[in-house]
Order: structure tokens, then sequence, then C-alpha cells
């Protein structure tokens, strides 16, 4: 089997952190959107034919034209028959009118180490691909171009592909999750990095988080004191705009709009101290089920919490 629903941790030895994650949010019992995770097997399946093609196209220096070569050639191969069929069946175990987050969660080996995304040593934030708003006739598309970000320019680049003779041993596994469409987003570090004082610090905006992981929009920045759980400080952000993504398709592979906020939101706070305090409250429960500090992605639909994605608070990111 090639894919496993993330609701327990039994038998995840065969993918990434961010199936594991996810999977141990949900165990704990928080509010996580149903996800399966598609294991590393499956792009081992689907890659091996393509090795030597790849090994050719990273000799290079110019990673660029490289990645974009390697992307074209797994978008244009066809996926076996039985992980095609598995994810197929994830995709089935969903209402028809479901649209999906599909993201990537990797393990590259850099001279022999393995370097697990999201570990307590890495975070990679950012260096692979996700996709959102992917209708089901679109997932197995979604799920190879996941695949092919383990070889995009700045994963080329970082892991000196070229003079790296265990690159090609590195693996993919993908998350794919029903996507909440958030009347607001946050994310969120429970130990401020930055203060010496114990505070949870949070960006909060309208609508996809991916506004404020981009950098395209400047959120609300709300501090929390993590021992009285009383707001410690509120600075409003601009919010002039609120991501609209596209429905994924063969043509438009993510993108997205920026669309214009009202003034009434510009000048309000996205999230008030009730809910900032609901959304910190969430937050050091799972840092205190992950026994360490946690970035945490967010979305809140219909005053309802939903938590994405957590990962360790590392220093050493890339």
């Amino acid at each position: 089997m090639y894919t496993k629903k993330l609701n327990n941790c039994k038998d995840l030895t065969d993918m990434g952190n961010k199936c594991r994650n996810l999977a141990l949010l949900t165990e704990y019992g928080f509010n996580v959107p149903k996800a399966y995770g598609i294991t590393f097997a499956a792009f081992g399946q689907f890659i091996k034919p393509l090795v030597s093609k790849v090994e050719s196209i990273i000799q290079t220096n110019d990673y660029k034209t490289a990645s974009e070569k390697i992307r074209e050639l797994i978008s244009n191969s066809p996926v076996p028959a039985d992980v095609r069929t598995d994810i197929e069946k994830v995709v089935i175990d969903f209402s028809p009118d479901t649209k999906f987050a599909v993201r990537s969660s990797g393990m590259v080996l850099k001279n022999g180490e393995a370097i697990v995304e999201d570990s307590a040593k890495k975070s990679l934030a950012g260096q692979y691909e996700s996709f959102l708003n992917v209708p089901p006739t679109e997932v197995v598309n979604a799920v190879k171009l996941c695949w092919a970000s383990l070889f995009n320019e700045r994963s080329l680049h970082v892991f000196e592909a070229k003079n790296n003779n265990s690159f090609l041993g590195s693996k993919m596994s993908v998350v794919i999750q029903q996507m909440v469409i958030a009347d607001v987003s946050a994310v969120m570090m429970t130990q401020d990095p930055l203060e010496k004082v114990p505070l949870l610090a949070m960006e909060t905006t309208f609508g996809a988080c991916e506004a404020i992981v981009s950098g395209k929009v400047t959120g609300d920045l709300i501090t929390i004191d993590r021992n009285s759980m009383v707001v410690y400080n509120r600075e409003i952000g601009s919010k002039r705009n609120r991501v609209v993504y596209d429905i994924f398709s063969g043509n438009n592979r993510g993108s997205y709009n920026l669309s214009p906020t009202s003034d009434e939101m510009q000048k309000n706070f996205s999230v008030d101290n009730k809910t900032a305090l609901r959304i910190a409250k969430v937050g050091l429960e799972i840092e205190k089920k992950f026994g360490h500090p946690q970035d945490i992605e967010l979305v809140v639909a219909d005053q309802e919490i939903f938590i994405v994605q957590t990962r360790n608070i590392t220093t050493n990111i890339h």
C-alpha cells in the first residue's frame, strides 16, 4: 500500500515529518482537516526509471535550467498503475466537491546524511512546493509536481546536487489534505524567538496563510504572555490584499490573485483578543504534546480553528 490515512502514528516510517506531525496532531485530538500521506516507496517506484536521466540533467552549474528540465520530465512521465490506483482510492474517500491541499514532505541525502524536513535539527521551511485548491481530477498531477520539487532550483543548490553522490537517494512523500477555505489564517510561534520574555507570537490575516508565508501580505502581529495568557501587544498590519487561489489545473499550477480588502478590514484586526487567546491555548497544548516550541499554521473558518501544519522551531533553517 502506497498511502496511509494520517490519523495515528503507527507505521509511518516510510513518510516525512510533515505527514508524521499531522498524524500526531490527529492522534492527540487536535482539529486537523482529514489527510492522507503518500509514501516514499510510491516516489521510489515512480522515479526508478527516470534516475539515469535525472542524474545526467543535474551535471551542470545551471540549476535553474536543470530543475525546469526535471520538472518537465516528471510532469510528462506516467505514474505506475498500482501507485495511481492507491492515490485515486484516497481521493474517492472524500466528497466529490472537495478541494485539496497537496504538500511535499521530503527527506534529502547529503553526503550520506539524511536531512529530514520539519525535524528538530532542520526546518527547510519553504524548501519544497505545495499546491492548493486542487480538484479531485488533478490530485495525481499535483502529486507529481510535489515529487518534482525535490529537484527544484533551491534544493539542487542547497544540497549541491552535482557534487553530492548520495543526492539521488533522496525521497519525497506527499500529504493530500482536505482544504478548508479560511476566513482568517495565522502563523504562530509558540515561543517568540526574538524576545527574552516568555511570549507566544502570531501573525494573522484574512484569507489563506500562504499570504503571510510568501510575504505577500503584512498581517496583524499579536503577542501573548505564555504564563498569564494575557495579550501582551498588538500591532495592526496593512492587510491590503488577501490571497484568492485559482482552481489548480494543467495550465494553472497553484497561481493566485491578490484581492483588495476593504478599508474596514484594513483598519481592524483580523482576529479579536478572544479568538487570539483561543488560538494561543491550542498552540501551547500542541507544544506540550510535541515537547518542543512549535511553528504552527492554522486557519479559522466559521469560528472553528483548524491546524494544517506544525513543525519544531529551529534556528537551523535553510
